[in-house]
């Protein structure tokens, strides 16, 4: 399992580098989130139109209000648990070669980047938050979405663990540049296929039965579909405690895989002389 955890010093010096770099930034993030509603817009009217050539009834276990509050759901959850381009980072370290300039330091690379992360997430997820809450207040009944306290303090819970799968995610694919020197067909294929087993372009439960079985045995429909179940009422007490274990056994196994993986980059990356 790899260290995240530099002195109390450090990590509060990359808290403050992140912070100060989505503050910077904010008026960007700011027209980013704005720009996401766009895409679900999208979303929802494709789900719209299915549902009138169907003479409405239901897909699945959804009726169209829950189905459309499954989509608001899902693009928030995405929204708040990507790691903002958390591969592309390591990668061009790895390319340029500052990295090794970063190993000399008496902390991890990864601890550094993880700290940052978190910094930022903080700073910016407020914007995604305040954005989704005013689509949610505005449109309760048309998105079948009834908000408690316990379903969205689960919601959140399930969003902070979600991210870690995430986090790791992009740090696997990140650690390939130490093999390939052009990987952003890797990157590519890895957003689209993450999205996808997420449950973000449609709900994991509507999928045939061979890829909904591919997508329940991977650690990515906890990043959106779970959450968004959780949200939209969907998920039952039993179903959110199991998940929310299930987040936490992924989170330390996918940190144990970066681990070996960033382990043996970094003595290849040494040996060649980058």
């Amino acid at each position: 399992m790899i260290d995240i955890k530099p002195s109390l010093s450090r990590a509060r010096a990359y808290v403050g580098m992140g912070f100060q770099d989505a503050v910077e930034h904010r008026a960007d993030y700011l027209f980013q989130s704005m720009t996401s509603l766009f895409p679900l817009l999208a979303d929802a009217l494709v789900w719209v139109a299915l549902f009138r050539a169907t003479a409405g009834g239901t897909v699945g276990d959804y009726d169209l209000p829950r189905l459309l509050g499954y989509v608001v759901a899902a693009k928030m959850a995405l929204a708040i648990v990507r790691s903002d381009g958390a591969d592309l980072g390591i990668a061009q370290e790895i390319r340029d070669g500052t990295l090794s300039a970063h190993l000399l330091r008496p902390v991890s690379s990864l601890a550094r980047r993880f700290w940052v992360l978190a910094s930022k997430k903080a700073a910016r997820v407020s914007w995604t938050v305040l954005i989704y809450s005013v689509v949610f207040a505005l449109f309760p009944m048309r998105l079948g979405v009834a908000l408690t306290g316990w379903r969205i303090g689960a919601f959140a819970l399930s969003l902070v663990l979600g991210t870690g799968p995430a986090f790791f995610t992009d740090y696997l694919t990140g650690t390939s540049s130490f093999l390939l020197l052009e990987i952003s067909a890797v990157f590519f294929v890895k957003n689209w296929v993450v999205a996808f087993l997420a449950g973000e372009m449609i709900p994991v439960d509507l999928l045939p039965g061979w890829l909904e079985g591919v997508a329940r045995a991977l650690p990515f429909r906890y990043l959106v579909y779970f959450p968004a179940r959780i949200l939209v009422g969907m998920a039952s007490g039993a179903e959110i405690w199991a998940g929310l274990i299930a987040q936490g056994i992924w989170v330390p196994g996918l940190s144990a895989a970066v681990g070996i993986a960033w382990n043996r980059g970094v003595r290849r990356n040494e040996a060649v002389g980058s």
